[in-house]
């Protein structure tokens, strides 16, 4: 939706809003829950966790492809209209291999609604930073408000209350992509048909190309360190709070309540940025995240748990906007749906391998080993991130 003069409408600008705010949802919490009650072992777990970025590893940079060709609010609206369906398939199959696959879609709409949201800033808002952090921080408060309330839910109505909420929420998400603006960069797709949404290698290897651009390859791999912070949290995190015998709403508590903080941080970076340049504070940022998914099994309490998930989620959400801006500046007009598509295909290689793998080294090295094992990992990969980026001279700073 667009006023006579081409700026997107108050109303249509919101619905971006909405729809980073729904993205992920109330099914980071009710999934995994759903899931262990059907009681699989910790690799099944792992697995079934994981399926969440199968499809988005496969078919992220097609999905980004096809919103610089058509338009990103028209694949929104396919998108939304998909996830309205899951909240009722799985209650309706109550088994593991059904939840993998719902899992799998599940994975797909989240993603394809985040490449969205961010496309569609670049498309009809010209790009500009300030909209790409008003967009983490609606994002960041959904990764807060929706958990929580899924929680609650789950608590005092059952797996019902946990799916109900599921769907309350598809639907508002539903509602929000026929709100949507049309993008005022030039779309280059003369028709929107079926043939389209077939992959093209051409498309998998122009976007592939964009990794020449070294802002574009370090923060695709600053962002993979990222993703794979919230992949743990959002995963074998959970069943670690479990096994400490928090309760649905406590779990909730600390799985979204770290998102607060990320608030604070999508909006309270700009003069660290102007200072240090925002490569260097991505990295940085990344690095505290990473520290503390190292030290989370020494603390068992829930207050201390609490307040370290918090430094990890302002980690977190300070990184978001600049993951998506830093791209947004290198990349040409007609790319900005490719870039967001190839950093999160990545993303979802990460969130597919992490959670079997840690399954794996639950099985052979116990739980709390296997965040130790992750989180020096994640350091050492931003190490090599942070020599890079001072190699190739990169310390762009903020106007």
């Amino acid at each position: 939706m667009n006023d006579m003069s081409g700026k997107p409408s108050s109303l249509s600008v919101f619905a971006i809003y909405a729809i980073a705010l729904l993205a992920e949802g109330a099914g980071t919490v009710v999934i995994p829950l759903w899931v262990l009650s059907l009681n699989p072992t910790p690799t099944m777990f792992g697995i079934v966790i994981g399926a969440k970025g199968l499809l988005p590893l496969l078919f992220s940079i097609h999905g980004g492809v096809l919103m610089d060709r058509f338009g990103a609010a028209r694949i929104l609206q396919v998108a939304s209209l998909t996830g309205f369906f899951l909240p009722i398939l799985f209650p309706l199959l109550p088994n593991l291999w059904a939840a993998l696959v719902l899992q799998m879609i599940s994975g797909f709409v989240i993603t394809i609604s985040w490449i969205g949201a961010q496309t569609l800033i670049s498309q009809s808002l010209n790009g500009e930073r300030a909209y790409f952090s008003r967009l983490s921080f609606f994002n960041r408060t959904g990764v807060f408000i929706c958990p929580l309330v899924a929680g609650y839910a789950w608590d005092f109505w059952g797996a019902t209350g946990g799916f109900v909420t599921m769907f309350l929420m598809s639907t508002t998400a539903l509602v929000s992509s026929f709100l949507l603006p049309k993008a005022k960069v030039q779309i280059v797709g003369p028709t929107f048909s079926i043939r389209e949404f077939v992959p093209r290698w051409s498309d998998y290897r122009d976007a592939l190309w964009l990794l020449s651009i070294p802002a574009v390859l370090l923060t695709s791999l600053a962002s993979v360190v990222n993703v794979a912070v919230g992949t743990v949290q959002q995963s074998f995190y959970i069943v670690y709070l479990e096994k400490l015998g928090m309760t649905g709403t406590m779990i909730a508590i600390l799985v979204a309540a770290p998102n607060l903080l990320g608030v604070l941080g999508t909006m309270g970076i700009g003069r660290a940025v102007r200072k240090i340049g925002d490569m260097h504070m991505l990295i940085y940022v990344v690095m505290l995240s990473s520290l503390v998914v190292l030290v989370t099994p020494l603390f068992v309490q829930f207050i201390a748990l609490l307040l370290i998930g918090s430094l990890r989620g302002w980690g977190m959400g300070a990184a978001q906007p600049l993951m998506m801006s830093i791209p947004a500046k290198a990349v040409r007009q007609g790319a900005y749906g490719s870039a967001a598509g190839l950093r999160i295909s990545l993303n979802r290689l990460v969130q597919t391998l992490l959670p079997p793998m840690m399954g794996l080294m639950v099985e052979f090295a116990g739980l709390k080993n296997s965040f130790f094992i992750t989180g020096t990992l994640m350091l050492c990969v931003t190490g090599i991130i942070l020599k890079m980026t001072r190699q190739q001279g990169i310390s762009s700073r903020s106007e």
